[in-house]
């Protein structure tokens, strides 16, 4: 739909880890994450960038924003910030985290993971969403309301 490079925190994070030789697993995930935030917050965001971005581009899209010091950065050297915040409710959340196949834990053991202080901050950025999608409704009805979004703000799909 657009041709935008995609900035991933959690593929950065995931290859951080295997080049270090970590077990890539949630946990795993979230001390990396939590470590490099704390460590430096520029330095990751820079770090997510070159990793995704081979050449400069206008326009990025950030996937994976967990932090609003990360939200604040980009809105240092951005001269536009739209920010989509994806709501999904911990049933929904551990749906995927099954499906997804990479860990086997209970409902309770998720909920423990779901409670790291990495994933603490995610809730708080709602507050600063242009669009917020509820992905419990429908694929179809979703993507109308980011097309609709996408028109009314006059971004070129």
């Amino acid at each position: 739909m657009l041709n935008i490079p995609i900035v991933s925190f959690g593929k950065y994070v995931k290859h951080i880890c295997i080049s270090n030789g970590i077990e890539v697993n949630r946990t795993n995930l979230q001390i990396q994450g939590e470590s490099l935030i704390n460590h430096s917050a520029k330095n990751f965001l820079y770090g997510a960038i070159d990793f995704s971005v081979p050449a400069q581009s206008q326009s990025v899209i950030f996937e994976g924003i967990r932090h609003k010091k990360i939200v604040e950065l980009i809105s240092e050297v951005s001269d536009t910030l739209i920010i989509i915040y994806i709501e999904a409710c911990l049933d929904e959340r551990f749906r995927r985290f099954i499906q997804r196949g990479t860990e086997k834990l209970t409902k309770d053991q998720f909920i423990v993971k779901d409670n790291h202080n990495v994933e603490q901050e995610i809730s708080t950025l709602k507050d600063l969403a242009d669009l917020i999608i509820d992905s419990e409704k429908e694929i179809i009805s979703n993507e109308k309301i980011i097309i609709d979004f996408i028109s009314k703000i006059g971004l070129n799909a």
